[in-house]
């Protein structure tokens, strides 16, 4: 048994862009973003990305009163960026909710140039848990580029999921679709790992193994885990641009990634 895992078997999105789902900012919005209450921590349904200055980006959820997500933000390298939240209580059209709909703000700022991830997290009483991950990424001029990389399980079977490399459990959050629920029906899954291309290491889940797949023309990060195929499991320390299903995310950083990935052949397993 492999250390770990149970015995038991079974697009790019930059700043001043948003979402197919979520409706766009305005200045109106942003504006009174700046004059509302503070929470330390709100939620969400959707979201959305809007620029309101070169050195910052704005991503912006919905909740509501009565059991609404809450927000907390985690930015891996609190150098490169530094956010804040403010909430924007006037009526929301955009919200599903029976309760009072509000906006809750996100902004991201800048600090100097480089690039880092920052998780979102969703929680809520009676609504789904989630953690939205975005790589943002400043540049030598200090604007801020947001990629979305997707809203993923905080628990539940798919957050249960444990992602192996060479017998070393490593972080991973599973998106929440067709592929990545029919994986969990059939684990333990085994793929030996070729490099590839100087940015990923790609290997067939098995013999006569395929997944539903949904495949779009996407640029990678590295740490993303994709479907390519139906039947070819990749993932990257590098970046390409290509038609692949989205599976997760590795959440380690770039210089982990590459030395994980980037020295020769793995084993991946994926288990309970």
């Amino acid at each position: 048994m492999l250390a770990g895992c149970s015995s038991v078997g079974q697009d790019n999105v930059t700043a001043g862009t948003a979402g197919t789902s979520a409706a766009p900012v305005t200045a109106e919005t942003a504006e009174a973003a700046e004059t509302a209450e503070v929470p330390k921590t709100d939620g969400t349904e959707q979201t959305e990305v809007d620029e309101s200055m070169n050195n910052t980006a704005q991503l912006v959820f919905h909740s509501f009163d009565g059991g609404g997500p809450e927000f907390s933000v985690v930015i891996a390298d609190p150098e490169i960026a530094s956010y804040g939240l403010r909430s924007d209580r006037r009526a929301d059209s955009d919200s599903i909710s029976t309760g009072s709909g509000y906006r809750v703000i996100c902004t991201l700022t800048g600090l100097k140039p480089g690039r880092t991830n920052v998780t979102v997290q969703e929680r809520s009483p009676i609504a789904d848990n989630r953690d939205h991950i975005y790589t943002v990424t400043v540049g030598s001029d200090m604007s801020v580029t947001v990629d979305e990389r997707g809203a993923f399980e905080a628990e539940g079977v798919l957050a249960g999921m444990k992602l192996l490399i060479n017998d070393r459990e490593v972080p991973g959050k599973w998106l929440w679709n067709d592929s990545t629920l029919e994986l969990s029906y059939m684990l333990p899954v085994t793929a030996e790992m070729s490099m590839y291309g100087g940015f990923e290491q790609v290997g067939a889940l098995t013999e006569d193994f395929s997944l539903p797949s949904s495949d779009k023309r996407i640029t990678t990060l590295p740490g993303d885990i994709v479907l390519y195929s139906g039947d070819r499991l990749v993932l990257f320390y590098g970046s390409n641009t290509w038609e692949y299903t989205r599976l997760g995310i590795i959440d380690l950083p770039e210089n982990e990634l590459r030395e994980l990935l980037g020295n020769g052949d793995v084993t991946v397993t994926i288990c309970e």
